[in-house]
């Protein structure tokens, strides 16, 4: 670092870069970072010969300045052009600026370049608090990563702090950041920034840091499977990105192509087939149909009512009326509406490794990435749960809320053609004999078994059992398993036990 005079560092910047595209203005006017001219590596050629398409100036921001050291984290010091040796040390973010002795060891004083600091350095110290940490460097005067916390320029109009670090969002890799500093010191008035501007002195690498409020579920506000979305980390905080983009629509209950609408669109099933409730099944016939059940123009078993009605293409037939699909439909925890069926969001999807699926989109398991506010770490599923929920363990029917484990069926309103049973919405059976009921005095009439396809079995809906699926998460996550994860087998039995129990009550009454 070799300090430029005030003056001349604005001349320089205003040659250097138009001052509306600059992110970083000191308090006293001054544009960085600049390029010193001073023989040093600077920015734009480091970034150069790093392969990416950083611009030094434009892409210079203060913040993020706090990061969550994610499972995956290490940072490295890849770039050193100051004379003096300093040591870069984190702390714990809590609002205030840290006491000496609370900025812990991360890259030792003398350390050469390519010197790289693990996960562990960070995550298995004692005084690590769980949550966010920034970064300092140890030299005449403590530089933070937190802008809020440089030194103030009382004499500058208005008083702010001197900008010490710039932050970079990498362009090649997710989650990563270069922290470049100024090491000179700063002071009360507009021409005690002895610093050249450049910011080479000092600067790392940060991968799996992520910045706050980052890998949290989010919506997009687009329909369909292009909805669900994760928070990402841009020079301004973060955005909400698609995990999923648009494709050709499949019949598989889900929008695919993104148009609002599910399942629609031509030749979507084989010749003689149509897509219903997500599946191709056999186009119906005029006898085909159970009691109750007519075949529509569409070739699909309908209410008899609804057999010649017309809707519009957001609308579903309910009772020989028109009404919008979806309305008035609560899922249970896990599920979301989509065409009028309660649907599990994560199904058929695999996430990384470290991740699980938080309805429909892969995100970090939360010991690695800090819950939301309110939500606690499941450890052991690696989920985020309702608070009071992290050490709750409940049995297959039940869910836990407030602490508590509960129904999972409880206040849960399944769309008509389907039914909670085992802490999920699932397809009403077609049964033949359409005098059998269930225990909750619904009619079996209706869709085929979403468990076994078997036409004589039914579900009850007083009881039930969510999915490993808390309200803040689910986990669904690891590859080669079950989107319901490691209880999809007990959800399994307990199913197959409703099942078999309401076949032998049909075959009782139908032997009557």
């Amino acid at each position: 670092m070799r300090s430029l005079p005030a003056l001349g560092l604005l001349l320089a910047t205003t040659f250097l870069s138009p001052i509306a595209s600059a992110l970083i203005t000191q308090p006293n006017g001054i544009i960085v970072p600049v390029d010193s001219g001073n023989g040093e590596i600077q920015l734009h050629t480091f970034f150069q010969n790093r392969n990416e398409s950083i611009d030094y100036r434009i892409d210079a921001n203060p913040t993020p300045g706090t990061f969550s050291p994610a499972c995956d984290f290490r940072a490295t010091l890849v770039l050193r052009q100051a004379g003096a040796s300093y040591a870069l040390g984190w702390y714990n973010v809590n609002g205030t600026p840290p006491a000496a002795g609370d900025i812990h060891p991360l890259i030792p004083a003398g350390s050469p370049v390519g010197t790289v600091a693990e996960a562990t350095v960070i995550r298995n110290d004692p005084a690590w608090q769980g949550g966010l940490v920034g970064f300092a460097l140890l030299g005449d005067q403590t530089h933070y990563s937190q802008p809020a916390l440089g030194p103030i320029c009382t004499g500058c109009n208005p008083a702010a702090p001197w900008i010490m670090a710039a932050a970079f969002v990498s362009k090649k890799t997710a989650n990563a950041y270069y922290l470049a500093f100024e090491d000179g010191t700063a002071g009360a008035t507009p021409n005690s920034f002895n610093n050249d501007g450049d910011y080479n002195d000092y600067v790392l690498y940060l991968e799996g840091a992520v910045c706050p409020d980052a890998g949290l579920r989010c919506d997009t506000g687009k329909p369909g499977v292009c909805a669900p979305g994760i928070t990402v980390c841009n020079p301004n905080g973060v955005t909400c990105q698609a995990r999923v983009e648009a494709t050709s629509e499949q019949c598989n209950g889900l929008d695919d192509d993104c148009n609002g609408l599910v399942d629609d669109g031509t030749a979507l099933c084989p010749d003689g087939q149509v897509c219903h409730h997500g599946a191709c099944v056999a186009r119906c016939t005029a006898t085909s149909c159970p009691s109750g059940k007519a075949c529509s123009g569409g070739g699909t078993c309908v209410e008899s009512a609804c057999a010649t009605k017309t809707c519009s293409a957001s609308e579903v037939c309910t009772n020989g009326a028109c009404r919008e699909a979806c309305a008035d439909v609560v899922c249970p925890a896990g599920q979301v509406c989509q065409g009028d069926r309660c649907v599990n969001p994560c199904a058929g999807v695999t996430c990384g490794s470290g991740e699980l699926c938080d309805r429909g989109v892969c995100r970090r398991r939360c010991d690695c990435l800090p819950c939301e506010p309110g939500l606690s770490c499941n450890v052991t599923s690696g989920a985020c749960v309702e608070t009071g929920c992290a050490t709750v363990s409940c049995a297959a029917g039940t869910i836990c809320r407030a602490g508590a484990c509960a129904d999972a069926c409880t206040d849960v309103k399944c769309p008509p053609d389907q039914i909670c049973a085992v802490g999920q919405c699932v397809d009403r059976p077609n049964v033949e004999d359409a005098g059998v009921s269930n225990d909750a005095g619904t009619s079996d009439s209706g869709a085929a078994d979403a468990a076994t396809g078997d036409a004589s079995a039914s579900y009850p809906s007083d009881g039930g059992a969510d999915p490993p699926i808390d309200e803040g998460g689910c986990t669904c996550g690891t590859p080669g398993r079950s989107a319901y994860g490691p209880a999809s087998a007990a959800w399994a039995i307990a199913a197959a036990t409703i099942v078999a129990r309401w076949r032998r009550r049909a075959r009782v009454r139908g032997s009557r």
